[in-house]
């Protein structure tokens, strides 16, 4: 089979899987709905007769979509893409290649190219360490919110008027309210870190061209010894027994965790959350 029809196989495969996928999120969506909408006064919505009534039809196109999937790959085994197709070096690429080679020049022309070629990477070293920092204080105040004990005590002051049997469900509604913004501003500023880098890598890359030029005929600049330090660091980080060092540490820090929260008694805490969710919230229980 020639490239032309098997590129064009490929695309309507990906119409009709997107489609697919559309429809089965929008069945998800209505039977989601109705279960809710359409529950008797006084009847628990998600019980599992229920849940399974409405969710049986969804089995079907499900499978379908599950199929489709199965499809893809086998589309891409039988019409690989050839090598004209397959999509060019990344700017991001080029720019990490062509880095290594800027030279240490000299004229003002050069110099002044140079200032705006670090200013680029200056402004990006910033958006990632805003982003790491928000996280990283994100993450200090979920692991707070979480081991305190009264956030999820259904016999706090602030469940007084709830209803007993409704009370699981607002302490996780709450504990959403509370960290789901600091999960997705965290989020966004990770995204906007990485557009920023990908919307600048080809004006960064134009610079890099440019020094290449002004300063062709003198010696490589020396990397500083920050950068030499963090290239270290990730040849270390990339060496196989560092990875599994680390692995192996946090397997034995989430086994003492473990031990420490079951001779604690968060085994029964433990399971008596998962049974409110449960019967709460999935309808298994």
């Amino acid at each position: 089979m020639d490239e032309t029809r098997a590129r064009k196989i490929r695309f309507w495969y990906g119409v009709a899987l997107a489609v697919l996928t559309v429809i089965v999120g929008i069945l998800f969506i209505f039977a989601a709905a109705s279960i809710y909408g359409g529950r008797e006064e006084g009847v628990p919505p998600y019980s599992r007769d229920i849940v399974g009534g409405y969710l049986k039809w969804l089995i079907y196109p499900l499978g379908l979509w599950i199929l489709g999937i199965v499809a893809g790959y086998v589309l891409s085994v039988i019409f690989p893409l050839s090598e004209k197709c397959k999509p060019a070096q990344s700017a991001f690429t080029s720019l990490r290649r062509m880095k290594k080679k800027i030279p240490q020049g000299g004229s003002e022309e050069f110099n002044a190219q140079y200032r705006a070629y670090r200013k680029q990477e200056l402004i990006k070293l910033v958006l990632w360490s805003v982003a790491a920092c928000f996280a990283l204080a994100t993450a200090i105040i979920m692991i707070v919110y979480l081991a305190t004990p009264v956030n999820f005590d259904p016999t706090a002051e602030y469940l007084a008027s709830v209803d007993t049997a409704l009370r699981p469900n607002h302490i996780i509604i709450r504990m959403v309210q509370h960290l789901l913004p600091w999960v997705g501003a965290s989020m966004l500023l990770f995204i906007g870190a990485s557009l920023y880098e990908y919307f600048s890598a080809k004006k960064e890359l134009g610079c890099v061209k440019q020094l290449l030029v002004l300063g062709k005929g003198t010696p490589v600049r020396e990397p500083s010894a920050l950068s030499q330090k963090g290239n270290a660091a990730v040849k270390a980080m990339d060496n196989r027994w560092v990875k599994l060092g680390i692995f192996a540490a946090l397997f034995v820090l989430a086994i003492v965790f473990i031990v420490v929260g079951a001779l604690d008694g968060g085994i029964a805490d433990t399971m008596a959350k998962a049974i409110a969710l449960c019967r709460e919230c999935v309808g298994i229980g």
